[in-house]
């Protein structure tokens, strides 16, 4: 994984104001980090200040009966797929369930894979019991409107619709609704959010980021 003094080291860095670039510097030349281990630390440290202020975003499970959800596709799936695969997700200093796994615009869909992942993405779903379901998927990712298709043609047992975008963050942003995504870039400019990702991982599963 990491060695727990890199993620301390960084985690103080960034709490006393270094700019998340300089401070991936220093901590990835002292430690050696691997591409994985850089990505983790981008994905799952932050500073005290930034987990303050997204945890006031945050939606809790039993308020979302009746809302409006509008689902990261490509984040959500990733990371439920990564899960999926057995390896590391991770509960992340903001609350967030994350992979780093880095493979956002590569993704491949594995039929097997991907069903099960939408599968349970949609038992989620359901026992949430939102009004209504939005999942934007990016059209620049290859084959982004046959899993649309495979989506919207579940048996979703609540109102759903999966569609491709140039570009899905502009329309979550834009939309009214309750924001599922784990992108910090995202979340940071919408009111309302939801860790849907965590909701799907069994809460006993994903490792968490060492505090002290």
């Amino acid at each position: 994984m990491i060695h727990r003094q890199a993620v301390l080291d960084y985690r103080y860095m960034l709490n006393r104001g270094y700019s998340r670039s300089v401070a991936l510097r220093a901590v990835t030349e002292r430690y050696a980090l691997r591409a994985e281990q850089r990505n983790l630390l981008l994905r799952c440290v932050f500073s005290d200040r930034e987990c303050r202020r997204r945890s006031r975003l945050v939606v809790g499970r039993e308020e979302i009966a009746g809302e409006r959800l509008l689902i990261d596709g490509y984040n959500l799936l990733i990371t439920v797929e990564t899960w999926k695969l057995g390896m590391p997700v991770m509960r992340c200093d903001d609350g967030f369930v994350r992979d780093f796994r880095g493979v956002y615009g590569r993704h491949r869909a594995l039929p097997c894979l991907t069903r099960s992942a939408v599968d349970s993405i949609l038992a989620t779903l359901r026992r949430l019991e939102p009004e209504s379901v939005l999942m934007v998927f990016d059209s620049m990712v290859s084959r982004s409107g046959e899993l649309c298709g495979m989506i919207n043609s579940r048996e979703h047992g609540l109102w759903l619709r999966a569609e491709t975008a140039r570009s899905p963050d502009a329309v979550l942003r834009s939309e009214q609704g309750v924001v599922c995504t784990g992108d910090t870039a995202v979340i940071d400019r919408c009111s309302a959010v939801f860790d849907l990702a965590g909701e799907v991982v069994p809460r006993a599963y994903p490792l968490r980021m060492p505090v002290a």
